[in-house]
């Protein structure tokens, strides 16, 4: 999924003629591109119908060994605006900090 990604973004950078960090090869057609992009596309498709199945079990048996390991007790993950608040304050604190020493 990455390079289809990347194969749309420099298709789209190439037909709008705009200038960044990549350099220009100029045998390399917005129409090249996009062909890639759609190989990529098609190519995931294709990969993922044959190893869903597979990926879907090791998971399951990933989480139930996770679960059994645990205790089967409640494991809270946290979210991600209290580990930014977190930050914050830590941020905050420390020229607090450099003040006091």
């Amino acid at each position: 999924q990455m390079y289809f990604t990347m194969d749309v973004c420099c298709m789209l950078l190439s037909a709008l003629h705009s200038p960044g960090w990549r350099p220009t090869w100029p045998k390399i057609k917005p129409f090249h591109a996009g062909l890639a992009a759609l190989l990529c596309g098609v190519t995931t498709l294709a990969l993922n119908i044959s190893l869903a199945p597979w990926l879907l079990v090791a998971s399951a048996m990933v989480a139930a060994a996770i679960s059994w390991l645990s205790g089967g007790t409640e494991m809270g993950s946290g979210d991600a605006i209290s580990g930014l608040q977190y930050s914050i304050a830590l941020q905050a604190l420390h020229p607090l900090k450099e003040q006091l020493a």
